[in-house]
């Protein structure tokens, strides 16, 4: 089921999803608009679950991090430029 709402867009906005439906990336303006209506929905969604599982379980610890490296294949090897200290906790750029 659908609706018919108006709105009032910046011009910009209204461009870039103009250009989208004639590129072929969206069937029309209201689609465009839709998916990304749902998109920003589904943000918020996990927005709100991780904000849930961070309450509920608190940060990681240094043993759920060597998990995560271990099932990912990244304990012992490092790969790219990016490597995870475990003590600090952070991304740094290896070197």
């Amino acid at each position: 089921m659908t609706g018919k709402i108006a709105i009032t867009l910046p011009q910009q906005q209204i461009a870039t999803a103009r250009q989208a439906v004639a590129e072929g990336r969206a069937p029309s303006v209201s689609e465009y608009i839709s998916q990304a209506i749902a998109r920003r929905a589904a943000d918020e969604e996990l927005a709100a679950t991780l904000a849930t599982v961070h309450a509920g379980g608190g940060s990681p610890t240094s043993a759920d991090r060597a998990w995560a490296r271990h099932a990912l294949g990244l304990d012992g090897a490092q790969e790219g430029p990016w490597s995870l200290d475990v003590q600090d906790e952070a991304w740094k750029l290896a070197g």
